[in-house]
């Protein structure tokens, strides 16, 4: 009982700490959107028109996708393969991206 407990709390957290670094990749792509000028792509100091690519929405890890993006933030959910501490729903992490700065939210 102890061997099967330590690998679901190992195969968790492991699910967890893959998933933040997934989002800080898309929160690295989301600020340098944020800061490339419209005229060669970018939302010239704006998330607007951000979206994530489709190759990056799924993966091993989880899926990602944008629950919200105003412009000046973007709030971006990852939902992992694990279920989370509830022991019931998946591994929920959030990470809101700012023009410098994240916040980092781990509801389940």
């Amino acid at each position: 009982v102890v061997g099967v407990w330590l690998y679901t709390d190992t195969a968790q957290s492991m699910n967890r700490k893959t998933l933040i670094v997934n989002l800080h990749q898309i929160a690295d792509m989301a600020q340098k959107y944020y800061r490339t000028p419209e005229s060669t792509g970018g939302g010239d100091r704006s998330f607007t028109g951000f979206n994530l690519p489709s190759d990056i929405q799924q993966n091993a890890n989880g899926t990602f996708s944008i629950a919200e993006n105003d412009g000046s933030n973007v709030h971006i959910v990852a939902i992992g393969r694990e279920t989370g501490r509830d022991g019931v729903q998946p591994i929920r992490v959030e990470l809101v991206v700012h023009e410098r700065t994240r916040e980092l939210f781990e509801p389940n």
